[in-house]
């Protein structure tokens, strides 16, 4: 099987993660951000993604090149993405990283063969641009104080 994943690849790329000391947010906090944009078919350049963050069990935050930011999400919960030492993309076609390519999690830094033969893989389902910027100097732990002020309203509202 892992053959047959390598020859089926055109370049995989292990990226190192970043852990965050920051409260845990879910999939559906980064999808309902201010920092989410538009839906993008590709990702090309795939060898300039050097690094990642703020994983949950459907998505994950690339960087590629110098300033460029994509929230990829994938189908269904993805063993082990929101613990992701590290992540490998594997292609089907072509240069650019689209969806219905797999990213692949390892929970070491750097992985072993070994560590590949008990890698998860995951099915991308889309993939959004990215502002930090709309995120204003708090970063990613402010779409969890607009979420709450939200609910504050709310509960006002009620009675």
């Amino acid at each position: 099987m892992l053959k047959t994943v390598s020859a089926i690849t055109t370049a995989v790329l292990v990226l190192a993660g970043c852990t965050s000391s920051g409260p845990r947010l879910q999939a559906a906090d980064y999808l309902a951000s201010p920092a989410l944009g538009e839906e993008t078919n590709r990702i090309c350049f795939t060898r300039s993604i050097d690094g990642f963050s703020a994983t949950t069990r459907s998505t994950v935050i690339v960087e590629e090149g110098v300033n460029d930011f994509y929230l990829i999400e994938v189908f269904g919960g993805c063993q082990d993405l929101d613990w992701a030492q590290s992540l490998a993309f594997t292609r089907t076609t072509g240069s650019c990283l689209t969806r219905g390519d797999r990213l692949v999690t390892f929970d070491s830094v750097l992985p072993t063969k070994s560590d590949v033969r008990f890698s998860n893989q995951c099915t991308i389902k889309r993939i959004y641009e990215w502002d930090e910027d709309k995120l204003g100097e708090e970063g990613v732990t402010k779409i969890e104080v607009e979420a709450e002020d939200s609910d504050d309203e709310a509960e006002g509202t009620k009675t």
